[in-house]
């Protein structure tokens, strides 16, 4: 079996078998991490008054999001790929309750902009 190994990478039997995570070191990670740090800050500070702005799902979905992260980041992920990938996943799921919650209210409010106009 041949091994070539070039920097970070190792072909191993035609396979690529990632070793490092690559980018780790780069402008661009550091970038995005430090992006995704602020950003999550900011959801904590602003959980409580998007309580008067939220539909209760949507709060659920952002106290869900802080609750799992806490738990990804404390037990489940062993490695930073674990951490990243589970921690998308529970963004995605958040962003998608609060996104389709969002629309309805932004519905309704412009239905009754149109009721309003009609009666009015």
């Amino acid at each position: 079996m041949e091994t070539i190994t070039s920097g970070k990478v190792e072909l191993l039997s035609g396979a690529w078998l990632i070793i490092y995570n690559v980018h780790v070191n780069t402008p661009n990670y550091e970038a995005c991490r430090n992006e995704g740090i602020k950003a999550f800050k900011s959801v904590r500070e602003c959980q409580s008054i998007a309580g008067l702005y939220l539909t209760k799902k949507a709060r659920a979905a952002i106290d869900r999001l802080v609750s799992e992260h806490w738990y990804i980041c404390e037990h489940r992920a062993s490695c930073q790929q674990e951490y990243l990938t589970d921690t998308l996943i529970e963004v995605d799921r958040a962003f998608e309750v609060v996104h389709n919650s969002a629309k309805k209210v932004l519905r309704r409010s412009q239905y009754a902009q149109i009721l309003n106009f009609i009666k009015g």
